[in-house]
């Protein structure tokens, strides 16, 4: 029995020793520790982070890394806003570790380091770091007419070694969050704090633009782009011109036009050849479109000069009207061309008819009347003006005013309500002074003219240029001054004032004798002359442009 005690104690204390030693093996598993030891900014979107792991003496750890969470939010494995996950990790292993976190800039962190054996979850006590400090903001914009506006923006907190190489502007009318693959204005470098600010123009009507700004930030060979937030322009641009689809049919001087239902329909006149062109388009605003349509089936003249400056437009009731002294036509979409059998333009011309001719022919809408003005010079060279009116009810032409009132030639016109309206032009075909004034008149008072007054000085001596009506106002503008110098301002008179405002001007090749209609509350502008000599078309332009003045 004394022989087995030895032994007995021997098994006994190998059994103490062994449950001592796994005791002591767990306690120090617990003694694990993770703790971040650095976080330096790289940019001013990023932070590299630094983590040890201490008393690692027993067992694999099966995963370990970083946790993060805004500042207000304390991070753990299971809620968090990110994690970097570094997998297993052996005794033998490095057990410091560091990382490079992509982070939202400006904004404050909590940041952990974690490490798990088993189910046991080891956190490092939480450090909280702010990325880059540097702020951009959009402010407000301002828009008040044309087709510009202003942008505003602003820098700060530019500071801890981070510097504005670029700060600007980008803007998309596809992208609800432009950047700078879209378009984008580069305002320069700075170091410091501040408002910066820029005008773009070149903006298109009817088109909804996001913008806002942009700053690329620099801290040694680090780059950063951040954002203000995104400001929306609806793109209902006031008192600006907007370059529209192209004519078709090419360069031309003389052309006429009418508008159904909103749509505009534009042919004749004469191409740069001298040609005289039958052809005739619809234009579609809301698309921005042209398609053809049947030439104009009527005589126009072989007259290198009279017969195709005679040729005028208008519609009423749904009909569009082409014509010129001896033949009317009218058009509609569902019947086309048809001929309106008058033949008395002449009716009231009291005037000597040999040689000579009709020089300009031209017709507004008076109270779902057409009112023809037209110019006859004589051989003689004296100009008389008389005028016809027709109703389309009846198909017939009656004489308002004979040859008893002066006209001009390359004069302009309107009606606003129940008045007309013409003057500007000058008093001889190929010369002449010019007519300084504009003349109102309505279809009751026959040839009782008033002036317009106050008419603006620039406008004085015109000829060539294009009158046209919106609702209560009208626009003028366009032709070629005193010194045959051709214009492209416009000018804006309201009937109710009699005042005269300019506007902004054309922003194409100036021109004379363009065509113009008006739809939609707009006005539409193109084709014409851009020769200073009345007889020489060869620079002629085939452009439109839409007019929107509110």
């Amino acid at each position: 029995m004394r022989a087995q005690l030895p032994l007995l104690l021997l098994t006994w204390a190998v059994l103490l020793t062994t449950a001592c030693s796994e005791k002591y093996d767990l306690d120090k598993a617990d003694f694990l520790e993770v703790a971040i030891t650095g976080v330096d900014s790289l940019s001013i979107d990023s932070l590299f982070i630094t983590a040890t792991i201490t008393n690692h003496e027993v067992d694999p750890i099966d995963d370990y890394g970083l946790i993060w969470s805004r500042s207000d939010t304390l991070p753990t494995l299971f809620f968090n806003e990110g994690k970097k996950s570094r997998g297993k990790l052996e005794l033998a292993d490095a057990h410091t570790f560091s990382e490079i976190l992509e982070l939202d800039p400006a904004t404050s962190y909590r940041i952990i380091a974690y490490a798990t054996i088993g189910e046991k979850i080891f956190y490092s006590p939480s450090v909280s770091n702010v990325t880059g400090t540097a702020k951009i903001f959009t402010d407000d914009f301002a828009y008040t007419e044309g087709d510009t506006i202003h942008l505003k923006g602003r820098l700060e907190d530019l500071k801890g070694g981070l510097k504005a190489i670029e700060r600007g502007f980008c803007w998309s009318s596809i992208n609800p969050e432009p950047v700078l693959r879209d378009t984008f204005v580069n305002l320069g470098t700075t170091y410091s704090d501040g408002p910066f600010e820029t005008t773009i123009s070149g903006l298109i009507n009817d088109t909804a633009y996001h913008f806002r700004a942009y700053a690329i930030l620099s801290k040694g060979l680090e780059l950063d782009t951040i954002f203000g937030k995104t400001k929306f322009f609806d793109g209902d641009l006031k008192n600006a011109w907007t370059r529209k689809a192209p004519f078709p049919g090419g360069p031309r001087i003389h052309a006429v036009s009418f508008v159904i239902d909103d749509q505009a329909y534009v042919g004749g006149g004469k191409d740069p050849s001298g040609t005289i062109r039958y052809d005739f388009y619809r234009y579609d605003p809301w698309t921005d479109s042209w398609a053809a349509i049947d030439s104009f089936p009527g005589e126009i003249g072989t007259s290198p000069y009279y017969a195709i400056s005679a040729l005028s437009g208008f519609s009423i009731g749904g009909k569009g009207y082409v014509g010129y002294p001896s033949s009317l036509f009218s058009y509609s979409p569902q019947e086309g061309w048809n001929p309106v059998e008058i033949h008395d333009f002449y009716s009231c011309y009291t005037g000597p008819l040999s040689s000579g001719g009709i020089t300009e022919i031209q017709s507004i809408v008076i109270e779902d009347k057409a009112c023809f003005i037209e110019s006859f010079l004589t051989g003689d060279g004296v100009l008389y003006g008389f005028m016809n009116v027709f109703d389309p009810q009846t198909d017939s032409v009656t004489c308002l005013c004979s040859n008893s009132f002066s006209v001009p030639t390359d004069f302009v016109s309107f009606s606003i309500g129940s008045n007309g309206y013409l003057g500007l032009g000058k008093t001889g075909e190929f010369g002449g002074d010019p007519f300084q004034q504009i003349q109102k008149f309505n279809t009751s008072t026959a040839c009782a003219f008033s002036g317009v007054p106050d008419l603006p000085i620039i406008l004085n001596i015109r000829y060539g240029g294009l009158g046209l009506s919106i609702g209560d106002r009208a626009y003028l503008g366009f032709g070629k001054d005193i010194n045959n110098i051709i214009k492209s301002d416009l000018w804006e008179y309201q009937s109710g004032s009699d005042l005269w405002t300019a506007k902004n001007g054309f922003p194409g090749t100036p021109r004379a004798k363009p065509v113009g209609f008006s739809c939609r509350g707009r006005a539409y502008v193109g084709l014409g002359s851009a020769s200073g000599n009345p007889l020489q078309y060869l620079a002629d332009l085939a452009d439109f442009y839409e007019y929107d003045p509110d």
